[in-house]
């Protein structure tokens, strides 16, 4: 005969790891949504600034890079501006 104290141990146990496994889950999730928003601002600033330059009078507009820097005083740098 089993013990109610056994089987509580082990469902316990069963939902610790499934606690575990749902934060790394979670964590990784958090992780990969603000790698992709930081590796989006440049392509999002590009936009904005090529749609600004043809709404104030350029007939066309391009640009070549942006770089942007978070940890740089929130910088962004337009190279080949034309």
């Amino acid at each position: 005969m089993k013990s109610k104290n056994s089987d509580n141990h082990k469902v316990s146990m069963r939902n610790t790891a499934l606690s575990k496994s749902l934060w790394i889950k979670l964590a990784v999730t958090f992780l990969v949504i603000v790698m992709a928003g930081l590796l989006a601002i440049p392509v999002a600033i590009r936009y904005a600034a090529v749609s600004w330059l043809k709404k104030n009078g350029a007939s066309l507009a391009t640009i070549e890079d942006v770089d942007f820097n978070p940890l740089k005083n929130d910088e962004a740098y337009a190279i080949g501006v034309s």
